[in-house]
């Protein structure tokens, strides 16, 4: 049994891992960096490769949180120069298919923007600035937002709701990568550059933007994208990584159910919410078929590896529908596997307190992948302060 002050040191180590370490680009300030948040902490090499703009996205909105929760004006203060970092990665006069988009990434070695634009990563950022614009009403951070959304719709969504998933710069769009690989391999590496579930997260930060704006296209959009997820869902509860799989990656199965539940909140659609609790279902069995919730799932065959941000986010989720004993006995084993994915021993300031994100259950042994993960981090933070505090759990919480 985990006891609640295991989880508030495992919040503040957390907490001070994002704020201090090597993970948040803080200085010099001006610099192609400053204010943004790096994808992981490699602990051999004592170093971190990129900024990334989702990360940061995410970041603003737990800096956000945080804020609220302590009073703490350092944490808002963190949250503007993140979002102003943001901006500007937001391409600006690149021509029709990229205009409004985000650069992926920035490289810490060469300073060089990534040429990739996806659409999840936009969609994150949308709510990350609305959310901002609405704590200190900054008009770049909600035309930023508006930007985005253009592209979503006008670029990125196909006639049935889905959304491509990414444009390329140099190349165009894509559509289907590492086509040289097995298919169970191709699945596992090269989903998030096709149209899937994970896509309706995207739902979270268009619905922000429209209670904000009241463009109706925001909307529309939303609900096609959710009722194409939907149709994706198997009889299960589970929801194919993405639409050529029958594979289930635990990690965008909580996206979806993320997107579908706000969605269900905002826009009052019963069947987004059953959706929804059926996907809560296919977690919880997974979890008591196995002993844990399993990185993926293909059939019956549940992978060697669990994710951390996976873990974090079912356990989020499971406070929102916690109210059975079947979904509380769940959300306790996922809590106690999820604190287990925490460095705490480290003599290394930059990478105490992160959260690993992958672990291998090997036959004799538990192998974790020697790096520190900004955004399962983030996403364990969030899920503490939601069993914390039962006034925040509300779907439209969520980001």
């Amino acid at each position: 049994m985990t006891n609640k002050d295991e989880v508030t040191a495992s919040m503040e180590l957390a907490v001070d891992w994002l704020a201090h370490s090597r993970i948040h680009n803080l200085s010099p300030e001006g610099s192609k960096t400053f204010g943004s948040f790096n994808n992981y902490y490699d602990v051999i090499r004592k170093s971190c490769p990129h900024a990334h703009t989702e990360i940061t996205g995410y970041a603003v909105e737990l800096l956000i949180d945080l804020h609220e929760k302590t009073g703490n004006r350092k944490f808002l203060e963190d949250a503007e120069s993140a979002a102003t970092w943001i901006v500007g990665m937001q391409h600006q006069g690149k021509g029709e298919s990229a205009f409004g988009s985000f650069s992926r990434s920035l490289s810490l070695a060469d300073g060089q923007k990534s040429s990739k634009a996806f659409s999840f990563d936009a969609g994150i950022c949308i709510g990350a600035l609305t959310e901002l614009y609405r704590k200190t009403s900054e008009s770049s951070f909600l035309e930023a937002a508006s930007q985005a959304a253009e592209w979503l719709i006008s670029v990125m969504q196909n006639p049935d709701g889905s959304l491509r998933a990414v444009y390329d710069l140099r190349q165009g769009f894509r559509t289907s990568g590492k086509w040289y690989l097995p298919k169970s391999l191709r699945t596992r590496f090269s989903w998030f550059e096709q149209p899937g579930c994970y896509h309706c997260k995207n739902v979270i930060g268009l619905l922000k933007l429209h209670s904000v704006t009241g463009d109706d296209s925001l909307e529309s959009a939303s609900t096609r994208l959710c009722e194409w997820t939907m149709s994706q869902q198997d009889s299960q509860g589970g929801f194919p990584a993405y639409y050529q799989s029958k594979s289930v990656f635990a990690h965008t199965q909580c996206y979806a159910i993320e997107g579908l539940t706000y969605a269900s909140e905002y826009l009052g659609r019963r069947d987004f919410s059953l959706a929804a609790e059926k996907g809560v279902s296919w977690i919880i069995k997974a979890q008591q078929s196995y002993g844990r919730v399993p990185d993926w799932l293909h059939g019956a065959k549940p992978s060697s590896t669990i994710d951390s941000s996976a873990l974090a986010q079912a356990l989020r989720i499971l406070t929102l529908f916690e109210d059975s004993d079947l979904s509380d006995e769940s959300a306790s084993t996922i809590l106690r596997d999820l604190l287990s994915m925490q460095c705490t021993g480290s003599r290394d300031r930059h990478a105490l307190g992160g959260f690993y994100l992958t672990e291998y259950n090997a036959r004799l042994m538990k192998i974790k992948v020697p790096r520190v993960y900004s955004w399962p981090t983030m996403f364990a933070i969030h899920s503490f302060i939601l069993r914390d505090d039962e006034s925040s759990r509300n779907p439209l919480n969520l980001w």
